[in-house]
């Protein structure tokens, strides 16, 4: 019972529980994963490459550093290393470095639709909704792009490899080992190295980016279905009706008023606040506002005669539209 009353009250605050989901849970998980990358990073060994005998520590730490910074390629372990420099670039690793980074991004681009909302929260909350939607297909999409996966459903892939213990260096997901190639300048010659590394920081973003991309598509379709049903319950007039009559019991000489009401005076961000207000609070005061609303509306009603809306004006012939009359 405990549980799920905390599951209700997550529903039941200030804005609606897939917001959460995006600006606070998805921010905070993503922060964390990259203050652990980080740490890991910057603080322990990222890398550590196997070095010829005689090379110092010095250039054992030179070599690693440089491998570090330029990338490394892979290589199938029952492949030879390939002899063209421009087949070495193509199977780069480019994105081990910049992890913290993207992702410190990513986690700003999940809070940004909040800020969005907090400064422009009277009229455009169905905008938000659709940002969310948005911004998580473009991180499904930069995620993809910045790992080099062109297949969309490379993290099944993954999913499957590790449950049937498919090995990496077969699969090329994620290598733990990699090649490298740098130049040193010993007594005024040029000469070339080639390297085996272990990329120890692979075995946590193997784990972190298959969590992410589940992650996104699970947010991302929580997040569609809520702004489909948003935009259904807040902007279909039906819909309207319906929620009014919650809050509102008005006489059967009052049905074409209240319908008046409801299309144009009840926009579908007031639906919004209302249903906000009955989270935050309760429902009492959502009906005390409606109603203080309701009474409002005719009596200026009352005060202006039967029509709501202005009279249509003829002008060079034509008939202007007519608009509502608008009471608080």
């Amino acid at each position: 019972m405990l549980l799920i009353q905390e599951c209700t009250e997550w529903f039941r605050l200030d804005d609606y529980g897939t917001d959460r989901l995006n600006y606070y849970y998805s921010t905070m998980v993503i922060m964390v994963l990259s203050v652990t990358i980080t740490a890991k990073q910057y603080v322990g060994s990222p890398l550590q490459c196997w070095v010829p005998a005689q090379f110092t520590k010095a250039w054992e730490q030179y070599a690693e550093n440089y491998c570090f910074v330029y990338n490394t390629y892979w290589v199938r372990p029952d492949e030879d290393v390939p002899d063209s420099v421009d087949t070495r670039v193509a199977q780069q690793l480019i994105y081990y470095q910049w992890v913290p980074f993207i992702m410190a991004l990513e986690a700003a681009f999940f809070y940004f639709p909040m800020v969005f909302w907090s400064q422009v929260n009277n009229s455009v909350y169905l905008i938000t909704k659709i940002i969310y939607v948005i911004n998580l297909v473009m991180q499904f999409l930069m995620m993809n792009k910045f790992l080099g996966q062109n297949d969309p459903y490379w993290g099944v892939h993954i999913l499957s490899d590790i449950l049937t213990g498919t090995d990496w260096e077969l699969s090329g997901n994620f290598p733990r080992i990699a090649m490298c190639d740098f130049q040193v300048r010993v007594l005024g010659n040029l000469q070339r190295y080639s390297i085996q590394c272990v990329l120890s920081l692979n075995m946590f973003n193997e784990k972190i980016f298959l969590f992410l991309y589940f992650w996104f598509i699970l947010v991302g379709i929580l997040t569609a279905f809520d702004a489909i049903h948003l935009a259904y319950s807040t902007r279909l007039n039906s819909q309207k009706l319906q929620f009014v009559r919650k809050f509102i019991k008005s006489t059967a000489d009052e049905d074409d008023l209240m319908e008046d009401f409801c299309i144009y005076q009840v926009n579908p961000d007031m639906i919004v606040i209302l249903n906000m207000i009955g989270a935050h609070a309760n429902d009492v005061i959502s009906s005390e506002v409606l109603q203080q609303m309701w009474k409002n509306y005719k009596k200026r009603r009352e005060e202006i005669g039967h029509d709501l809306t202005f009279p249509q004006v003829k002008k060079n012939g034509d008939v202007e539209e007519t608009r509502p009359l608008m009471f608080t």
